[in-house]
C-alpha cells in the first residue's frame, strides 16, 4: 500500500484515508467460500487536552469479524500513527512511549504505522516501550497486509474489544471506545503511608 501521494498530507488525513481503505478492501469480503469478513474502522478525536488520543494513545480503531463454518469471531486492535523520520527526536520518541503505554494498558495487541515513501510499516507497541534505546524506525516492521493476516488467521487481534457485526454498529463503537476513554484515563492510585515513629529527644538536666 503505498503512500506517495500523501507526502505533504498530515498524519491523521493518511490514517483516515487507510482506515476507509481497510474498510472498502475487506468489505463483506468472502475467503474460500467458507467465511465473511468485514471490517470497521473508527478514528479518535485528537484535538485538546481531554481527547481519546490524549487520554489513550489511541489514533485509529479497526474491528474485524469473521463468520461462518463454526469458527465466528469479533476481535479488534489499536493504532498510533506516525510520519517516518530519519531522525526523529528524543522528545517525540519519549511521547510516542508514553503514548503506546496507554493503548497497552487497553490491549497488548496495539501497533504503530509508519507512514514513509515506501508504504506503511507496522511495529508493536509493546516493541516501542521495551526498546526504548532504539527509535519506532529502527524497530522491526510489518506490512499492512501482514498484519491482516496474522488477524484473519488468529494469531493477532484481541476478542475483547471487537464490536459484532449487525444493526448499529457504529454507535455501538462509539459508545465502546467512550468507556475505553473512561477505563484508561482515569488512574486512581492510593498508596500506605508509611507510618512514622516518634523518636524519644533526651531531656535537658535541672539546673539545681
Amino acid at each position: 500500500m503505498s503512500i506517495e501521494h500523501f507526502a505533504y498530507t498530515q498524519e491523521h488525513q493518511i490514517t483516515s484515508r487507510l482506515g476507509e481503505a481497510l474498510q472498502d478492501r475487506f468489505q463483506r469480503l468472502s475467503i474460500f467460500d467458507a467465511w465473511d469478513v468485514s471490517i470497521i474502522t473508527q478514528e479518535a478525536p485528537d484535538k485538546g487536552p481531554g481527547t481519546m488520543e490524549s487520554a489513550t494513545g489511541i489514533d485509529l480503531y479497526v474491528g474485524v469479524s469473521r463468520d461462518g463454518s463454526g469458527e465466528e469471531f469479533d476481535k479488534g486492535f489499536f493504532v498510533q500513527s506516525k510520519k517516518k523520520e530519519l531522525a526523529r527526536s528524543a522528545q517525540k520518541q519519549e511521547d510516542l512511549v508514553r503514548q503506546c503505554v496507554k493503548m497497552l494498558k487497553l490491549s497488548r495487541h496495539s501497533y504503530v504505522w509508519v507512514y514513509g515513501p515506501d508504504g506503511v510499516g507496522v511495529v508493536r507497541a509493546r516493541d516501542v516501550v521495551d526498546q526504548i534505546g532504539r527509535t519506532v524506525e529502527q524497530l522491526p516492521q510489518r506490512n499492512i497486509d501482514e498484519l491482516m493476516r496474522e488477524v484473519l488467521d488468529c494469531h493477532e487481534g484481541d476478542r475483547r474489544r471487537g464490536i459484532s457485526d449487525g444493526p448499529d454498529r457504529r454507535q455501538r463503537l462509539v459508545a465502546q471506545m467512550r468507556e475505553w476513554q473512561t477505563e484508561v484515563g482515569i488512574h486512581v492510585e492510593i498508596k500506605r503511608r508509611p507510618r512514622r515513629v516518634a523518636i524519644a529527644r533526651p531531656s535537658k538536666p535541672r539546673k539545681l
